[in-house]
């Protein structure tokens, strides 16, 4: 039987647990891992799921298995909660520079040939 789930614009989509498997895999976690996580969340997936449950499942089982992996996994949402403006994560990424001894600055408008140019970060 195929499942559907729900993803956060509200469309439905067909559950495909290769897109479970690549994102533990993306975020470090070896085949073997990745392939008993994905088993353990196709498990509890049911028709209708959220993407948002599928995810913090996903997250709470990687807690578990790899914790190092859960922190990568968890990291573009991290990104994304900072809000859709993007400018909190322009702030995190000049901070980030300075560190490393770079001068950043946000949010600077450069004249272009035609246009001026609003760059998010120049270091």
């Amino acid at each position: 039987m195929e499942k559907y789930i729900i993803k956060a614009d509200g469309k439905k989509e067909q559950y495909d647990e290769e897109k479970i498997s690549s994102s533990f895999i993306k975020a470090g976690a070896s085949p073997e891992i990745a392939t008993a996580a994905t088993k353990t969340i196709n498990k509890k997936v049911k028709d209708n799921t959220s993407t948002d449950e599928i995810y913090h499942r996903a997250l709470s089982h990687l807690r578990v298995l790899e914790p190092r992996v859960a922190l990568k996994y968890s990291l573009k949402r991290a990104i994304m909660d900072m809000g859709p403006e993007g400018f909190v994560f322009e702030k995190y990424i000049a901070k980030i520079l300075r560190e490393y001894g770079f001068v950043a600055e946000v949010g600077q408008i450069l004249n272009g040939h035609c246009v001026n140019h609003e760059v998010d970060v120049i270091a």
